[in-house]
């Protein structure tokens, strides 16, 4: 009777190799297949993330590139994720949807303006102030997308004033892509109201 249990536990053991070498080794990668629901892959977060982008792209999305960078819902996907290891999923899918735009912006030239961002933030803890590029981020998504040049400040003060304008104008129920035009014809009444005082 002992002698039976124990042959049944080595069938069994080998019947688990078996079965471990098949999940590791299968075409259809099943334990990845597994951790990418896990990790939020599939989530309800991307998807959202997703629709919130095709609405305001449907063309991009139709043809598949922008400005010669791909934009399939993969590579739209894909970029949401590795904002989410910056942000946080919670914050990445909030200034996300209010500024699909991001998406277009390879990951990689996202996560350089972060970085850049984090490094103004050490400039600001420096000088006291209580301002963090997560906060600042939260304020104005577009921050995500800024060249190099617009992020060498010595810490975060300049783009949190800038960032609170934005809020404000966003609290009239302007969106982001009206801001420039706002801003544009702000500059031409203000130019002409210096020259009449002249």
């Amino acid at each position: 009777m002992r002698r039976s249990g124990r042959r049944a536990s080595i069938i069994a053991f080998l019947a688990a190799i078996c079965c471990l070498k098949f999940w590791f080794s299968s075409g259809s990668n099943l334990l990845g297949g597994f951790i990418g629901v896990v990790d939020g892959a599939g989530s309800a977060n991307a998807e959202r993330v997703y629709s919130a982008w095709l609405e305001t792209y449907p063309k991009a999305a139709e043809k598949g590139t922008f400005f010669g960078q791909p934009c399939d819902k993969s590579t739209i996907i894909d970029r949401f994720q590795s904002l989410s290891q910056n942000l946080g999923e919670e914050v990445a899918t909030e200034v996300t949807e209010y500024e699909p735009k991001i998406l277009l912006f390879r990951k990689e030239y996202v996560s350089k303006a972060w970085s850049l961002l984090k490094k103004m933030e050490q400039g600001s803890r420096e000088a006291g102030q209580d301002l963090t590029a997560l906060s600042v981020v939260k304020k104005n998504p577009s921050l995500l997308t800024c060249e190099a040049y617009g992020l060498s400040a010595p810490d975060l003060k300049m783009v949190d004033n800038d960032a609170n304008i934005v809020v404000g104008l966003r609290s009239l129920g302007l969106k982001a892509d009206q801001f420039p035009t706002l801003l544009t014809v702000g500059v031409i009444i203000a130019l002409a109201a210096i020259k009449q005082l002249r």
